[in-house]
Parts: structure tokens; sequence; C-alpha cells
């Protein structure tokens, strides 16, 4: 783990060195970085009262199947690694909207949960990136289903 380091001296000019700050978190780096996030996430978006039934009630989906796919989704968009999720996102989204309420509340939960996750177990480019995507994908699905539906 990082640890900011400065090197002081006290009244009698003998270096100490002392760690200063709290220890920084690596960045997104591996696949199973991105397996822990998504699992961290699901964690808190299932026990959220706003998005839980969208995905438990309605969607009914079954997380076994389900956060492999968005892994390798969030893997294929952070890690480049291609081939890895070639399925039409924003299929399944469409329908979903169709059946329940999808909004800019249920949106912004989405993506402060998303960005809480990453914050608590990453910090760097990749994770700054997984946000920033995070935000403009939330974007993207607001204005499909405002227009599309």
């Amino acid at each position: 783990m990082n640890v900011q380091t400065w090197i002081i001296r006290d009244s009698y000019d003998y270096p100490h060195l002392c760690k200063i700050g709290k220890p920084m978190k690596k960045d997104i780096l591996t696949r199973e970085d991105i397996d822990v996030i998504v699992k961290s996430f699901y964690d808190k978006l299932l026990v959220n009262p706003l998005l839980s039934p969208i995905f438990t009630d309605v969607a009914k989906i079954d997380l076994e199947k389900h956060l492999p796919l968005i892994a390798d989704f969030w893997a294929f968009l952070l890690m480049n690694q291609e081939g890895i999720y070639s399925r039409n996102v924003m299929s399944p989204h469409l329908s979903l909207a169709k059946k329940t309420t999808m909004e800019k509340a249920q949106f912004d939960e989405w993506l402060k949960l998303w960005c809480e996750t990453i914050d608590e177990l990453h910090e760097g480019e990749k994770a700054e990136d997984a946000k920033y995507r995070a935000g403009n994908i939330a974007l993207m699905m607001q204005h499909k289903i405002k227009y599309m539906i």
C-alpha cells in the first residue's frame, strides 16, 4: 500500500521517517478488482429501497448469471478486453423501462451507489474512468428510455 512519507527533523536535528496521511488505495487493475466492485455494488443496490424492487421484483435477476455479465461489461470498458462483452446493453433496459419506473431519481441513485463503491475500494485513473463512464451510461440510458419508449 502506498503511503505518503516525509522526512522531518526534531529539535535535536535527528531524522525521523513519519508516515503522513492515510494509505492510498490502488487503482482498478485486474478482472478480480472488477468482480469485487460489481459484487459490492450489488450488495448495496439490492438493499436500496428505490432500486432493489427493479432488480428483484421486476427484472427478477439471477445474481449468479447477472454479476459475471456485468463484470464482463466493465472489463470490456475499463480493460479494453475485446470480445468479452458482445450483448446489446440497451435492449434489456428498454424492455425493463416498459414495466417499471426508470427515471432520473433511479439513475441518480444507481450512479451514487456505483461511485460510492468505487471510492470505497479504489482510486486512480481507471477508478475515475469507471465513475465517468457510469455517469455517461446513466445519461444515455435516460435519454434513450425517454425518446424510444
